[in-house]
């Protein structure tokens, strides 16, 4: 089981997920030092999400690393091609 969960992690996720890009389009300021940044998805429908849940975010020049790091979601659910995180 331990061998599947690391392949899982290691090989086949970040292999799924280099395969569904985004795109940075926006990134506003908010309150305090917060930041929201916007994405749109590349080449596919987007992530498809419900309200509460999060996303974790990795670089596209390094699928493969250990540097992905968990965002709530702050967009609505209802737009699948624009995910923002704050």
């Amino acid at each position: 089981m331990a061998l599947v969960a690391l392949f899982w992690f290691r090989v086949a996720d970040p292999y799924a997920t280099a395969s569904r890009p985004y795109r940075v389009v926006d990134v506003r300021r908010e309150h305090g030092d917060a930041a929201t940044v916007e994405l749109a998805a590349d080449g596919h429908d987007g992530l498809h999400f419900e309200p509460g849940q999060f996303a974790r975010l990795r670089l596209t020049d390094r699928p493969f690393g250990l540097d992905d790091h968990p965002f709530t979601l702050s967009s609505s659910a209802e737009r699948p091609s624009r995910p923002a995180f704050t």
